[in-house]
């Protein structure tokens, strides 16, 4: 599956150490938006190993998985903006 990776972390520490974690998956687009084609057990080791490295209360991740035209799911880890998929699977924030 194809994953877009985008987070935004508080903390310096923290930041370089999901930085770390994303690159071992992916490539680097942006400063902290990584793009992704891993299997569903690698994204369950990588969700997992972010939870464990962010402060949910400061912290946003998000998981973009693109799939199929016209298929799109979100998981966002942390604070959480304002999100709604309409029935025409239009993002509105």
């Amino acid at each position: 599956m194809f994953i877009l990776t985008v987070y935004d972390v508080r903390n310096d520490r923290r930041l370089r150490k999901i930085a770390i974690i994303c690159e071992g998956c992916g490539s680097r687009v942006q400063k902290s938006v990584f793009e992704m084609n891993i299997n569903q057990t690698e994204y369950i080791e990588l969700k997992s190993k972010i939870e464990r490295e962010i402060d949910p209360k400061e912290d946003s991740v998000r998981f973009y998985k693109i799939g199929k035209k016209e298929t799109c799911h979100v998981d966002i880890i942390g604070l959480k903006a304002n999100l709604e998929i309409s029935d025409n699977n239009a993002l509105i924030f």
